[in-house]
């Protein structure tokens, strides 16, 4: 009696059983990994910092926390450029950095700059002072794949030090 009813032999069911036990340690595995990715984007969620990650050279939102949403006024980031998303930065070097930390593979780090945008919606420049690390990341094959930006504002520390920066007409 080494077969079942069906037709299949103990030697047959077992291997079957070994296969659907490697496809479940597979899902298992798989399982765990998006666990861990989701533990991440909750971190990243709730980073004390504005938290956004671009992907190739045009610098396409892949994604961007709720600080960073809150301070560019809520706008659609994620698949827009970021010239498509900021075209109000443009002139300021920003997008330049961009560029500079993905070619070059090597994070950007900035101390300290001025930025004037649009920080509400409402169509009107304002001005603000941020500190910034453009941190490259990497593709398996060790190709750049985009760059992950990491900044706080400072604009009240930079006002502190120099009162005339809060009375600009664009002053916040």
């Amino acid at each position: 009696m080494n077969e079942p009813s069906d037709g299949l032999t103990v030697q047959q069911l077992k291997k079957e059983l070994d296969s659907r036990n490697r496809k479940i340690q597979d899902l298992e595995q798989a399982l765990a990994g998006l666990q861990g990715h989701s533990r991440l984007l909750s971190i990243f969620n709730h980073a004390p910092a504005f938290v956004a990650i671009h992907e190739g050279p045009e610098h396409r939102y892949v994604y961007s926390n709720k600080m960073h949403d809150a301070i560019v006024g809520h706008r659609p980031l994620i698949g827009r450029t970021l010239k498509e998303a900021m075209p109000e930065l443009e002139g300021q070097g920003i997008f330049e950095r961009f560029d500079d930390a993905y070619e070059s593979g090597k994070p950007v780090v900035v101390e300290e700059f001025e930025a004037e945008y649009d920080r509400d919606g409402d169509g009107k420049a304002e001005r603000g002072y941020f500190r910034q690390v453009l941190q490259p990341w990497f593709h398996p094959e060790h190709r750049v794949a985009g760059v992950m930006s990491f900044a706080f504002e400072v604009t009240e520390l930079v006002q502190a030090r120099d009162p005339a920066s809060a009375s600009s007409p664009t002053g916040l």
